[in-house]
């Protein structure tokens, strides 16, 4: 079986179930595959904190699908470089508020967006009115 964390840990068995995949065809499912596996917890695995990555065992136990929010309408192939998107450090709530400002920042071609439980959001993070730029985002 293949963990959400292979891809750190056991590198040489995740890019096996790859190349056996593309052996029978990708088609719906490798797409969904690479989704999961590579975009929604390779994100995790290589950018999230302890606590997110620890939190990989329970959402692969659950069985739940994520998704990844990246590209934004305005972006075109600047996806990533233009994010409009924010989420702001309340500090007096002490958590992060997700702001779109506009219909040109909203989220789009976001694979498994339907029907996805959890996901992964780019963001500009803003602390304190300061921008520090595209940060990832666990959403559940």
């Amino acid at each position: 079986l293949l963990s959400f964390t292979d891809m750190r840990d056991a590198p040489e068995k995740f890019f096996l179930a790859h190349r056996l995949l593309a052996t029978v065809g990708l088609g719906g499912f490798g797409v969904r595959f690479t989704v999961q596996f590579n975009l929604f917890a390779g994100s995790i695995v290589g950018l999230g904190g302890p606590e997110q990555v620890a939190s990989l065992r329970d959402i692969q136990a659950a069985g739940q699908l994520g998704c990844f929010l990246l590209t934004e309408a305005q972006a075109g192939v600047l996806s990533g470089l233009i994010v409009e998107t924010t989420c702001e450090w309340d500090a007096g709530t002490q958590e992060f508020v997700l702001h779109t400002p506009s219909d040109k920042a909203a989220k789009n071609w976001i694979s498994q967006g339907y029907t996805a439980e959890r996901g992964v959001v780019i963001a500009d993070l803003v602390i304190g009115g300061e921008s520090h730029g595209p940060h990832a985002f666990l959403l559940s």
